[in-house]
């Protein structure tokens, strides 16, 4: 797969916390940079996904759960060496967790598993941070959310050897080991994945979430998935009619869209980025509705977007 490191922006809002066997203290790190960008930026302009003909709340049937799906083999698997000189004391282990996620309910679910199975005579630290981008757009589609996963993880490793607050903090910390976590959820089309003999591939559009963890000093790497939740076909379409950003998809509009008067996507091109999520467009036509756990209310509480993930990596074993 072709490297999307060109695309990670600066680093910024990130946050420290320190966690003991004992002990959970939370820290955030400010900078200058920040305070001065926070004071003088305008507010986004916010897009308007309301539409009439798209159903609401009460016209929505409950939507159904599956279980996690066998996912094919990831097509990017190689993760980078983590080029940052650690701690060798061996009297005890201290981990540190790397979690490239400005979403603070992922970091809570993460950290929560992380220290329930704390093993003896190690102490965890995490720190969260922004700039790792995932490479695939706002929505994935079927392996995007693996390779998002992937990227977001390689991306972190490649820029946080050089960032001053993280390269202190292993130093002064004594740091022996250090593990990377990433979450990517992810819409699997109708019929993917591909189902062995025997068994019936779904037919609706589902959401699930892809679980990663790296141990780049002993170069474990652990994946899970997550149970999934049935999309409303209305608004897996209208997601889609947003628009995708994939970059081979790109380069053949630059190559050939202005010559041929190309309006569409080259047949058998991949559409898998998704510029807009199927959440956001909910939010603005159902009541209530939170855009990132849609799931909860649209399953009348059966079925919750994080507790789907603490289930899926409770299941998980921790490259410790």
């Amino acid at each position: 797969m072709v490297s999307l490191r060109w695309l990670f922006a600066p680093m910024t809002a990130i946050l420290r916390v320190t966690v003991s066997a004992i002990d959970l203290l939370y820290n955030p790190l400010t900078s200058s940079n920040n305070a001065k960008m926070a004071s003088t930026s305008t507010p986004p302009k916010i897009s308007n996904y309301s539409r009439k003909y798209l159903p609401k709340r009460k016209q929505i049937p409950l939507l159904k759960v599956y279980p996690p799906p066998q996912l094919p083999e990831p097509p990017h698997n190689q993760l980078e060496p983590f080029e940052r000189e650690l701690d060798k004391d061996d009297t005890q282990k201290r981990v540190l967790f790397l979690i490239p996620t400005k979403n603070r309910d992922k970091v809570e679910i993460l950290t929560a598993q992380f220290k329930k199975r704390l093993p003896e005579n190690t102490v965890m630290h995490y720190i969260s941070f922004s700039g790792a981008p995932s490479g695939v757009g706002e929505q994935p589609y079927n392996e995007a959310g693996m390779i998002g996963a992937f990227n977001r993880i390689d991306h972190a490793v490649f820029i946080t050897p050089a960032q001053a607050e993280i390269s202190s903090f292993i130093t002064e910390h004594r740091i022996t080991t250090v593990i990377f976590a990433a979450i990517e959820s992810f819409i699997a089309r109708p019929g993917w994945p591909p189902v062995g003999p025997g068994k019936e591939a779904t037919r609706e559009p589902v959401d699930y979430a892809y679980i990663l963890l790296y141990n780049p000093v002993t170069g474990a790497v652990k994946t899970g998935v997550s149970e999934g939740v049935e999309v409303p076909w209305a608004y897996y379409r209208e997601a889609q009619e947003y628009g995708f950003g994939d970059p081979d998809n790109e380069e053949l509009f630059r190559m050939f869209g202005e010559e041929s008067g190309l309006t569409n996507m080259p047949e058998g091109a991949e559409m898998n980025h998704g510029k807009v999520t199927v959440g956001e467009i909910m939010a603005h036509n159902i009541r209530g509705l939170d855009k990132q756990n849609w799931q909860k209310l649209l399953t009348d509480e059966k079925a919750c977007r994080y507790r789907l993930i603490e289930d899926a990596l409770a299941k998980m074993e921790i490259p410790w």
